[in-house]
C-alpha cells in the first residue's frame, strides 16, 4: 500500500527531473471517465487508488491471519496434549487415577482432530479461492512485468510479484 501510493509520486519527480515535463500518474494505471491530469479530479482519483490499495491489502491480510489464527489454535491444542503426555506421573499406588489423566490427554488430542478435520473442511474452498487469485494475479502481472521490463516502474512490480510468490507458497 506503501509502494502503491509513493511510485506515482517517484514518477513524478524522476520525469520532472530528467524531461522538465509535469505528468500526474496514479499508483494503478486506468481508464476513467474523466481526466486524470486536472488537478481536481486527479486528488480523489488518487485517493481512490490508495483505497482501492488498502482494502486490497487489508482483506488478503484478514483472510491470512484468519487462517493461521486457527491454525495456531489447533497446534496449540495438540502441544497442550504433548505437553500434557510428557509430564504424566506414575502412580504406582493409584493406577486408576493415572488412567484418568491419560483419558483425559487422549480427549485432548482427538478434540484436536477433531478441530483440524473441521477446520480443512470449513476453509478448503477459501484457502482454495485465494490460492487461484493469487496465481491469477501472478500470471497478469508476470505479463505485465515483461511489457515494463526496462522501466522504473518495473521495480515497484517486482516487490509485488515478490509478494505473490510468497502468498502462493503459503498456500
Amino acid at each position: 500500500c506503501i509502494f502503491a501510493g509513493i511510485k506515482p509520486i517517484v514518477i513524478m519527480v524522476t520525469t520532472r527531473w530528467r524531461l522538465g515535463l509535469m505528468h500526474l500518474e496514479l499508483p494503478h494505471s486506468g481508464v476513467y471517465p474523466w481526466s486524470d491530469q486536472a488537478l481536481w479530479f486527479y486528488a480523489p482519483t488518487y485517493l481512490w487508488n490508495l483505497l482501492a490499495s488498502y482494502g486490497a491489502v487489508t482483506m488478503s491480510l484478514a483472510m491470512d491471519t484468519l487462517l493461521f489464527a486457527f491454525t495456531y489454535n489447533v497446534c496449540a491444542v495438540f502441544k497442550i496434549a504433548q505437553h500434557r503426555m510428557r509430564h504424566l506421573q506414575p502412580q504406582s499406588d493409584a493406577p486408576q487415577l493415572e488412567l484418568q489423566e491419560l483419558e483425559q490427554v487422549l480427549q485432548l488430542h482427538q478434540t484436536g482432530l477433531s478441530l483440524g478435520t473441521q477446520l480443512g473442511r470449513s476453509l478448503r474452498p477459501l484457502v482454495f479461492m485465494q490460492f487461484f487469485v493469487t496465481a491469477l494475479q501472478l500470471c497478469f502481472l508476470g505479463f505485465q512485468l515483461a511489457d515494463l521490463f526496462p522501466s522504473p516502474v518495473c521495480i515497484y512490480f517486482i516487490f509485488f510479484v515478490g509478494s505473490l510468490l510468497i502468498a502462493l507458497f503459503i498456500y
